[in-house]
């Protein structure tokens, strides 16, 4: 079996450019350097395009001094704002995880490197952290070359991480070229969800009962939680994909959303569709 690399230091090396502020970059097309194609951008975004064949494994690196980063941000961080290593630091981005997106700051909320993958879709590895042999924070974006190029765009310093991600986000949100969702007016009333009282135990009963409680507080929309569709008693998911009705429960589920809508209340049932579990027949 081929080794893999346990830190960034151990991969071959290959050559740098100068991309933006001190930020290098090296791309690498099946292990062979390759020359990215760099884009001048409004707001001072700067936009890399790496073009390969179909299919071709693709490997962006990114490196910038240390300096006084104090943190890294990104869409998987939760909590964690920290430095990790370069042999901790891992994500997965694409449809289902989010999109290829990080961003590094100093003590002052000054930004070192914001970068966003434009397309949100692709999926892609990336491996990150402080290489403790360079004294540098790496970033290395890994995917396989589809037919458009790959491009990543980059904002300069930012007195903060959000100023960063501001020209970038309005950038993704062009390339998707999706208008911004319309905030329905039920939006802006108060919600009750059934998770918090029943977890994954609803029942058409019960539901209708608790809708009629919430009404009477003022609430304008009713969530029906996980729990609503056939094996939605297992934890772990891995039975989903099928989205059906679990008729023991909600016998009637059409008939008991008219009931809740006849309370004033409207009604929305959780669904994730790109959940997709090993044990789901279809």
């Amino acid at each position: 079996m081929p080794s893999i690399a346990v830190t960034t230091a151990e991969r071959p090396p290959a050559p740098t450019t100068a991309l933006i502020d001190r930020v290098s970059v090296a791309v690498l097309v099946d292990g062979a350097p390759a020359a990215p194609v760099v884009r001048e951008l409004p707001d001072g975004v700067k936009a890399l395009d790496v073009s390969a064949p179909e299919g071709a494994a693709v490997e962006i690196r990114l490196a910038t001094p240390l300096q006084d980063a104090v943190g890294y941000w990104y869409p998987d961080a939760g909590w964690q704002r920290s430095l990790p290593p370069d042999w901790a630091g891992r994500m997965n981005a694409g449809l289902v995880h989010g999109c290829a997106i990080g961003c590094l700051y100093e003590t002052s909320g000054q930004t070192l490197l914001t970068f966003a993958a434009e397309d949100a879709t692709v999926d892609t590895h990336l491996v990150f952290g402080v290489s403790e042999q360079r004294k540098l924070f790496t970033v290395h974006v890994e995917l396989t070359a589809g037919r458009e190029p790959f491009t990543v765009l980059f904002a300069g310093r930012s007195p903060s991480p959000a100023a960063a991600l501001r020209p970038l986000r309005r950038r993704l949100v062009g390339a998707a070229k999706l208008p911004p969702l319309a905030l329905p007016e039920v939006g802006r009333t108060p919600a009750y969800s059934t998770w918090y009282a029943f977890g994954q135990e609803v029942t058409a009963d019960g539901v209708a009962l608790e809708a009629g409680r919430a009404a009477a507080l003022g609430c304008g929309l009713l969530i029906l939680d996980d729990g609503w569709q056939r094996g939605g008693r297992e934890r772990g998911y891995a039975w989903a994909g099928d989205w059906q009705v679990d008729t023991g429960k909600f016998p009637d589920l059409a008939g008991h959303v008219r009931d809740v809508q006849g309370l004033g209340m409207a009604y929305m049932a959780w669904i994730a569709p790109l959940l997709l579990g090993p044990d789901s027949p279809e």
